[in-house]
């Protein structure tokens, strides 16, 4: 199966887990397509200003790969920033924060596998 750019569901969400501004996202598969594996494979796109806040992921873990644009990861405390390439881990028990602190949109790829 092929699904195409324009075939992937876009939805949002405003503050997530606190954070400031409007996130977008780009499903890629759908939850049943990951047939109990992962809650989430998507494309999220922060708008300068934009953040997810911080929060701790238990009995999952999460991964961002980052896309375009330089945004900052609160990884257990310390600030880092994320270049094109660059993979974030968050392991189950573990808490992070994504926030856009540049003057353009950043894209991550986004994996919440489930333990």
């Amino acid at each position: 199966m092929i699904r195409r750019k324009g075939e992937c569901p876009g939805r949002s969400a405003l503050h997530m887990k606190d954070g400031e501004g409007e996130v977008q996202f780009r499903d890629l598969a759908s939850k049943e397509e990951l047939l109990g594996h992962a809650r989430v494979f998507s494309i999220i796109t922060l708008q300068p200003g934009c953040s997810i806040g911080y929060h701790r992921h238990e009995q999952e873990a999460e991964y961002f790969y980052c896309l375009s644009g330089t945004p900052t990861v609160n990884d257990n405390g310390t600030e880092v920033l994320l270049y094109p390439g660059d993979v974030a881990i968050n392991p189950d028990g573990n808490s992070h924060s994504l926030i856009n602190k540049t003057d353009t949109p950043c894209e991550v790829l986004a994996l919440v596998m489930l333990k």
